[in-house]
């Protein structure tokens, strides 16, 4: 199925996203049962050579990270999932000095209950660092643009990721009057205070490709109230089997 996915993903230029050694377990069986590893069995498979974006890829030694070196294979890298679920920290740094293209993800709710991205920020850095006991292992620029360029190099964006003419405006407004941005010495300190204090609560304003859809903090696209009333109505179905 995977192959079949890959092939017509080639055919039209899709981009073909697949969660990748996510967990130890997952490898190990697969290991045992065709004496390959996680990617060195999807390129058996020739399900690599596309665009394909890999989540997670927690458990990737060496030898694998040179097959998604040779396959141009891209990085969702979703590190608040990883420790919930106690998946592993993944070999970030590696990655990145390899010329591997990482971007930041969340993964889905199960795993990462706020989807604040500021705290994955966080999390990258942090796990990084511990990773390769090294305290700048991931600077907080290199963390933030994980988030931004980064991910949209990772999708195969070119019109995303930063603020220049000719892309979208996909634009996000902090307010860095919050004491959590305090002290600033100079421009430097802002970008650190965002990786390491910033949270989902410091956004006041995003639009997407022109379009404001949070404005002062509240979302423009959404009925709060009315999603509220069905999140519960849905969750009681689901808890009563």
């Amino acid at each position: 199925m995977l192959a079949d996915a890959a092939r017509a993903a080639r055919e039209h230029g899709l981009l073909l996203h697949l969660h990748v050694a996510e967990t130890a377990t997952e490898g190990e069986e697969l290991l045992a049962a065709h004496g390959l590893s996680v990617p060195a069995l999807l390129a058996s498979y020739d399900v690599l050579g596309g665009r394909v974006l890999a989540a997670h890829c927690v458990h990737m030694d060496d030898a694998d990270q040179e097959l998604w070196q040779e396959y141009d294979v891209a990085v969702a890298h979703c590190p608040a999932s990883n420790a919930k679920l106690a998946s592993g920290v993944a070999p970030l740094r590696p990655m990145l000095d390899r010329g591997i293209r990482v971007g930041l993800g969340t993964d889905g709710p199960a795993s990462n209950d706020s989807l604040d991205l500021f705290a994955d920020l966080r999390l990258a850095a942090g796990m990084a660092r511990l990773r390769e006991r090294s305290a700048t292992a991931l600077t907080a620029a290199e963390a933030f643009w994980l988030a931004t360029g980064g991910a949209a190099d990772a999708v195969g964006r070119p019109d995303l990721g930063q603020l220049e003419a000719g892309r979208r405006a996909d634009l996000v407004h902090v307010d860095t009057r919050d004491l959590a941005f305090e002290p600033v010495g100079d421009p430097g300190d802002v970008l650190a205070h965002l990786v390491w204090s910033g949270a989902g609560r410091h956004v006041r304003d995003v639009w997407v490709g022109g379009r404001a859809v949070v404005r002062d903090g509240a979302s423009t696209r959404v009925d709060v109230d009315a999603l509220r009333t069905e999140v519960a109505v849905r969750s009681a179905r689901l808890a009563a089997g």
